[in-house]
């Protein structure tokens, strides 16, 4: 976030240390990025919305797909838009854009989670429907996709509800312009137990640590049991046509059962090591003695963030349609 520094015979603005290279970097690259994912997720949604398409895991899909135009959209105004208005030096942009940061901010993170536990929704149905095919009562159906969806929603925003109070805007009156306004953390955000126990354990037990091991265990199911499947094929129904279908089907679900939870955990695991340097060290630490270091890192981690984002979707549609035909 931008530093700002006031007095009451000053007002001070500083920039962003490397400005070009972060401009380049979230503003440019992270924008054209994010508006792909926001093309993608919304042919994708229009797509699903066919009512020869309307399945449970495609209306889990349906729901990924907003709610990751909903992040990508939220990533934008929060992470580019800062280096935008301070790369052109824009003061209309900048009150604009503290006008909407610390409602965005929770937004975005909500958004986040609710994306990430959509993602394991649609992977527990698909284990399911594959894996236990013959147990009525376990199956997932079209009516139960939406209260399963809304409560995921609700969680989110109950989850990320206290990042409405982490930060707060300070206006200085005698100031104009750039240094007219700051973001300071209030004593929620300063509380060392609050950010020992949501921030860094809670938060990458829920957002990470529980995601990964998910989609690595009902992946993995999914794909021996389409194993299985395709052997048995073999033995009993040795047709080359459909052993063909059979094999292909088992290989392409081991390809995006690497690839997803490889991405994943690669996306998700520099993000983890920062927030247990922060915790450990301490932000004003690690300024002091690595400054350029963490200061990509940080950006670094919120342009993974949108490639998680953008990069998996693609892979589940060929799964689910693979395993639905």
């Amino acid at each position: 976030m931008t530093e700002t520094v006031n007095t009451s015979s000053q007002c001070y603005y500083e920039k962003h240390q490397w400005l070009d290279e972060k401009f380049y970097l979230i503003s440019v690259c992270g924008t054209f990025i994010a508006l792909l994912g926001i093309m993608a997720n919304v042919a994708t949604a229009l797509v699903l919305k066919r009512p020869n398409m309307r399945s449970p895991s495609n209306i889990y899909l349906k729901a990924l797909a907003m709610c990751d135009c909903f992040l990508l959209i939220t990533a934008v105004l929060l992470y580019s838009v800062e280096y935008v208005y301070e790369y052109f030096e824009s003061v209309q942009l900048y009150k604009a854009w503290y006008s909407y940061v610390k409602y965005c901010y929770p937004l975005s993170n909500a958004a986040q989670t609710g994306s990430i536990y959509i993602t394991m929704s649609v992977t527990l149905e698909r284990y399911l429907a594959v894996v236990h095919p013959k147990r009525l009562h376990l199956s997932c159906k079209v009516s139960t996709t939406r209260p399963v969806i809304a409560g995921v929603v609700v969680f989110a925003v109950l989850f990320n509800f206290s990042k409405v109070f982490e930060i707060k805007v300070v206006e200085y009156p005698q100031c104009k312009g750039f240094g007219s306004l700051s973001l300071e953390a209030t004593p929620l955000l300063s509380n060392d137990v609050y950010r020992l126990v949501y921030t860094l354990w809670l938060s990458q037990l829920v957002q990470v640590l529980i995601p990964f091991l998910t989609l690595l265990i009902f992946n993995t199911a999914i794909a021996i049991s389409m194993r299985r499947h395709m052997i048995r094929q073999k033995r009993f129904h040795p047709a080359e046509a459909r052993l063909h279908e059979m094999r292909e089907q088992s290989r392409d679900a081991t390809i995006i059962l690497i690839v997803v939870v490889s991405m994943f955990l690669i996306c998700n695991l520099w993000g983890l090591v920062m927030t247990l340097m922060e915790a450990f060290y301490g932000v004003p630490a690690l300024v002091m003695s690595w400054p350029k270091f963490y200061a990509f890192s940080r950006e670094a981690v919120n342009f993974l963030g949108k490639l998680v984002i953008v990069m998996p979707f693609p892979l589940f549609f060929p799964l689910i349609a693979d395993v639905t035909s």
